[in-house]
């Protein structure tokens, strides 16, 4: 399932849907969605097991002047970075917070650079792969990912920590930056086939196959992934 507004149909209708067509129905459960759609159960889920987490705040809990900015102000439930804002002042806090829909404030962490979006395959709590990608984004999406094997060693275990403790079922995106003091912080979670499943393919991560073929043919694939860089753009042509 690719659609967030389909998964929590499909995660209450999976077993009914199963029992009456025969179909498997890959979708995580209803609680992962929750956790993976409400940016503050995100936080909480983080915390809640022992894992490094930007510190998140909702605005009533939290004392202005305490804040080192800047900070990070962005809706509770989201997608595509729409609502996001990047504040330095308490001034310019109050505005975004007054003009973003059922509000959070978060830690701003690292920085453009130290961005990656985490492509992971999880079944019955075990982590069957994972691929990080640095990221940049354009209008929300990712438009450049790079992959190659010297990321830092400290992505790929906390990215299992998180699989092993979140148990989302098939495909899942975790996106996390690196902070200055190279520790990853995870802070959107899309239980979800993402944007970038086609762009992993391109670096030999091919989730889809891999989830048919363990599925429907109880066979696990190895992946041979490949360094580089990949590049989304549109091409316009004269129809």
């Amino acid at each position: 399932i690719g659609v967030d507004f389909e998964l929590p149909i499909l995660a209450n209708e999976r077993e009914n849907i199963e029992n009456r067509t025969g179909c498997k129905v890959i979708v995580s459960s209803k609680e992962v969605i929750e956790k993976g759609n409400d940016k503050y159960l995100t936080y909480k889920f983080l915390k809640d097991n022992g894992l490094a987490y930007p510190e998140t705040y909702l605005p009533d809990e939290v004392d202005f002047m305490s804040l080192s900015f800047p900070v990070i102000v962005k809706p509770r439930v989201g997608a595509r970075s729409v609502g996001v804002y990047k504040v330095n002042t308490i001034l310019e806090l109050e505005h975004k917070l007054s003009i973003v829909a059922n509000p959070i404030i978060q830690e701003y962490v690292g920085d453009d650079t130290t961005e990656y979006t985490c492509g992971i395959i999880c079944f019955d709590g075990e982590l069957k792969a994972q691929i990080p990608l640095r990221r940049s984004l354009k209008a929300g999406h990712t438009h450049i990912s790079d992959y190659t094997a010297s990321f830092p060693n400290a992505i790929y275990a906390y990215v299992k920590e998180i699989a092993e403790k979140l148990r989302p079922h098939g495909s899942c995106n975790l996106q996390l930056r690196i902070d200055d003091n190279g520790v990853p912080k995870l802070f959107e979670i899309n239980p979800r086939h993402s944007g970038t499943t086609y762009m992993r393919t391109l670096f030999g991560y091919n989730e889809v196959i891999y989830i048919l073929k363990y599925i429907l043919e109880n066979e696990t694939i190895p992946f041979t992934l490949k360094e580089g860089k990949a590049v989304r753009f549109f091409e316009e042509k004269l129809v």
